[in-house]
């Protein structure tokens, strides 16, 4: 990036560097654990986690870390998954079958390199029009 930036720095070119989609979310020792839950939930999962700066990395401070994961797995129950447009629905379906199931090939690698699910991350039984489609619970 910096090399980017001293090349660009001479012709006065406008220009921004992302990580590739890698938004690290860090929560601190002295963070303030309601807002940062809230926020790495917002982060995680609005738009069903389809957005270009969703938060696709936890980092926890070890100090907090136990703390942190309780609050979150409870903040990620409350969400209602389902008709993107009932009130209160706060996550729809993810935009086709082939990203629906490059997510839930995500979680099976998380589990056979040896991480823990602590959430169901499966897919929710929902009737009526949504009966089939996308969705995948948080």
């Amino acid at each position: 990036g910096a090399q980017i930036g001293r090349d660009a720095a001479p012709h006065f070119k406008k220009l921004s560097l992302e990580l590739g989609g890698k938004n690290a979310c860090i929560v601190f020792d002295d963070a303030d654990m309601e807002a940062a839950v809230l926020g790495v939930v917002r982060s995680s999962f609005t738009n069903q986690g389809e957005v270009c700066l969703c938060g696709s990395r936890i980092f926890v401070q070890r100090g907090k870390y136990d703390e942190f994961l309780e609050k979150f797995v409870a903040a990620t129950k409350q969400l209602v998954v389902g008709d993107p447009l009932a009130a209160t629905t706060t996550m729809g379906a993810l935009n086709s079958k082939a990203h629906l199931q490059k997510v839930m090939g995500y979680v099976t690698i998380a589990q056979q390199e040896g991480g823990t699910v602590v959430t169901v991350g499966d897919r929710p039984a929902l009737d009526g029009a949504h009966a089939g489609g996308f969705f995948m619970n948080p």
